[in-house]
């Protein structure tokens, strides 16, 4: 299936068929699409001159209406025909490193349409840029994106007959193209039900910010005229010696009249629960003790891991709109480049706290309850879950169906064409709702419609997304979550039963990946890694495999780090026990253990990474090495994880636990689920709106990624306070005393 060439995902597609469908190396790919290109684009296109030849129009198929505009624009000397000409997109260098996207000055493109005749009568015909997407099939696909100015006159039809001319036709590389014209966009239902809901949300965190600012001006008034009134009042009685009763009777009347003892009514507190100065303070408090009960190497663990997926999914937009794309994947042989090209074991950072939180919690909350099995408690239980999860989804996923395809009015570029089959808004299709529920049931569909990126609810055991996007964690983690509390009753009912079953399942777990991927002959790391090599990729490896997506998507296959989670939650939980058991030796034998238990988790970390670095130099792995590797590298690394957060709990730590645990992490870890749900679309937005391509470098994307990041991580308390704090303290208020 081929996709247009206008979003993100789109020239994803496009430059990853560039770069690695043929079966030649890099340089024999670059060199073959050099000699293809040296006849067409440099006599025909550069020069653009058949537009201007008298028998044209002779050989195009094209509407009146355009026909008519590019008489004009032909024929007479407008005052701004050079800056329509001018802004056309000329190929040139940079083909044979990846530099398949041309887009021109669109900018001065629009503003062509200011000029007049000559003799100052008839206006100059407005003008639009047109993106094309110009798709060679000579042995080896491959596609242009080029950036024309045309008539707006013109259909998308119009302007793909047009640039036709500028290839000749009976070359065996002839070139089928698609344009896209400027996207207007349409006020459908999914906007105005976005402005309704965005519009109300908005005006009542402002109300309730109001009435609590009010309220305190108010009531400090009142405290500071109390406390004058009552310092006069026993200042003009008789001097006398003041005794402790008469200090105690002055506190009690203005503490009579402090307005925490009057309580507010239930619509009072629920207006509160959007009040924007108090859940920015709550986001931004720093403890003034530490609280034994809080695990807070979490909190440094959380930012850091959210950070390093924040990176890898920046180097994915980058490399589609560089003219040096070829030149990161080349970079991607290096060492410290694998960080980011294999950045995959960052999300399983959060499947092993996720199930190491829901442990500890589940565990600590039932040791309060008399009976394990009070439906109540579960009910809330879940209850709680999806109020965690949902607000920031749904309203992700409301904004980008209904606002995000209204930006293009603010943030106009070609790219920018949310109406293509796989932009953000178009991927949702007829099942947003439903999928953003999780209530999509797909066991009897060919294939699913997801949206965002999202999984549904219910385990299905054979399914293939066609999205690669991030919100298939939120969906990933509710599943796993959905079983937990079987576990957690066996658990408490039988240490070991509960230990054997979770075992069961990781080990289960890991023997399907391996299956899968020696059966299907799956690449290490699901190939990103090997993505400098399209020979090595191509020709060892199958990438056609539906396999290559379940693996990373599915939950039967990310049990791994989850369950691993969970048996680390245990571990703390009865870390008094475990306390007692490592002071049974000496202190030495404890300083040689926690040294290498240090050293067995930076080398099992460094292996999950970095496997495959020599994969990617000379020395690829074997079907069966490659199973071993998809079934245990991210075993590996929950491991890894897992031996870091425990020896910072026990007390060994060091330097790594004061770095992890320091307060300034704490703001960001608060609003970290918010951030996750934003950055994908604060990252598509930036690379959809862009003028003019990048060039990549070190220094430029060093630079680029700490904007990304203070960005997102600036944006994400703030817009916390809006979708998702609110909501936790209405759930606090609503079913705080069920819990």
């Amino acid at each position: 299936m081929r996709y247009p060439c206008l979003s993100i995902t789109s020239l994803l597609t496009l430059a990853f068929q560039f770069r690695c469908s043929c079966s030649l190396n890099l340089y024999k790919t670059a060199e073959k699409i050099a000699k293809i290109e040296t006849f067409h684009i440099n006599s025909d296109i550069k020069s653009f001159k058949f537009i201007l030849e008298e028998d044209w129009f002779q050989n195009v198929n094209i509407t009146e209406s355009c026909y008519s505009d590019w008489n004009l624009i032909r024929y007479y000397n407008f005052s701004d025909t050079f800056k329509f000409w001018d802004s056309w997109a000329i190929p040139g260098t940079g083909l044979a490193a990846g530099h398949v996207l041309y887009l021109g000055q669109s900018e001065e493109c629009m503003n062509a349409k200011t000029g007049y005749f000559a003799v100052g009568v008839t206006e100059f015909p407005e003008t639009g840029p047109y993106l094309t997407s110009v798709i060679f099939t000579n042995q080896s696909s491959f596609n242009l994106a080029i950036m024309v100015c045309m008539p707006v006159s013109c259909s998308n039809q119009d302007a793909a007959e047009v640039l036709k001319l500028a290839f000749n036709s009976s070359d065996e590389a002839y070139p089928s193209i698609e344009a896209f014209g400027r996207y207007e966009a349409d006020t459908d239902a999914a906007f105005v039900i976005a402005v309704i809901v965005f519009g109300s949300l908005v005006a009542l965190v402002i109300l309730a910010t109001s009435v609590s600012i009010a309220n305190t001006l108010v009531q400090n008034y009142k405290q500071a005229t109390l406390i004058d009134q009552s310092f006069t009042m026993f200042q003009n009685e008789e001097p006398e010696e003041e005794t402790e009763l008469d200090r105690s009777q002055m506190g009690s009347v203005v503490e009579s009249h402090h307005p925490e003892n009057t309580k507010p009514s239930f619509v009072y507190q629920l207006l509160m629960c959007f009040d924007f100065c108090a859940n920015m303070g709550k986001i931004m408090k720093m403890p003034t003790e530490k609280d034994p009960n809080q695990l807070s190497v979490l909190n440094g663990m959380r930012v850091m891991s959210l950070g390093w997926v924040i990176l890898g999914h920046l180097l994915v937009h980058e490399v589609a709109i560089v003219d040096n794309a070829l030149y990161i994947l080349l970079r991607g042989r290096s060492f410290l480049m694998q960080t980011l090209t294999n950045a995959t074991p960052s999300v399983d950072t959060f499947f092993v706290m996720s199930g190491l939180l829901i442990m500890i919690g589940t565990m600590k909350s039932l040791d309060k309850k008399r009976d394990d099995l009070d439906v109540k408690y579960w009910a809330v239980y879940y209850v709680h879950r999806l109020i965690r999860l949902w607000p920031p989804l749904l309203f992700t996923l409301l904004f980008v169906v209904g606002i995000y395809p209204m930006l293009p009015r603010l943030f106009y570029s070609p790219l920018f064409q949310p109406d293509t089959p796989s932009s953000l808004p178009s991927s949702c299709g007829d099942s947003r709702w439903a999928s953003a529920a999780f209530f999509y049931n797909n066991l009897l569909e060919d294939s699913p419609v997801t949206c965002l990126g999202l999984a549904h609810f219910f385990f299905f055991f054979f399914f293939q997304l066609f999205s690669l996007d991030w919100s298939w964690y939120v969906s990933c983690d509710v599943q796993l979550f959905l079983i937990t509390p079987f576990l957690i009753l066996l658990t408490r009912k039988n240490r070991r039963l509960g230990v054997a079953a979770v075992l069961t399942l990781l080990l289960a777990s890991t023997l399907i990946i391996i299956i899968a991927s020696a059966v299907e002959n799956i690449p290490p790391a699901l190939g990103l890694p090997l993505l400098a090599d399209a020979e090595l990729l191509y020709s060892e490896y199958n990438m056609q495999s539906a396999w290559n997506t379940r693996i990373y998507m599915s939950p039967y296959t990310r049990y791994q780090t989850y369950g691993i989670g969970l048996l680390l939650g245990l571990a703390i939980y009865e870390q008094k026990k475990l306390e007692d058991f490592i002071k049974s030796y000496s202190v030495n034998q404890r300083i040689i253990a926690a040294c290498s238990v240090w050293l067995a988790a930076f080398i099992l970390g460094g292996v999950a990474v970095y496997g495959c670095y020599p994969s990617v130099n000379n020395h690829p792995m074997g079907r069966v090495a490659s199973a071993f590797y998809n079934g245990s590298f991210r075993v590996l690394w929950g491991v890894a994880v897992s031996a870091v957060i425990l020896l910072c709990t026990l007390g060994y730590g060091g330097l790594v636990n004061d770095i992890l645990s320091s307060n300034l992490w704490i703001p960001l870890a608060r609003a970290n689920y918010t951030t996750y749900m934003i950055h994908y679309v604060c990252l598509d937005l930036f690379a959809q709106t862009i003028q003019e391509t990048l060039h990549f470098t070190t220094i430029d994307f060093t630079l680029l990624a700490a904007g990304i990041l203070l960005c997102v991580n600036f944006l994400g308390p703030i817009l916390s306070c809006f979708i998702e704090a609110p909501f936790m303290q209405v759930e606090k208020l609503v079913l705080g005393q069920r819990r």
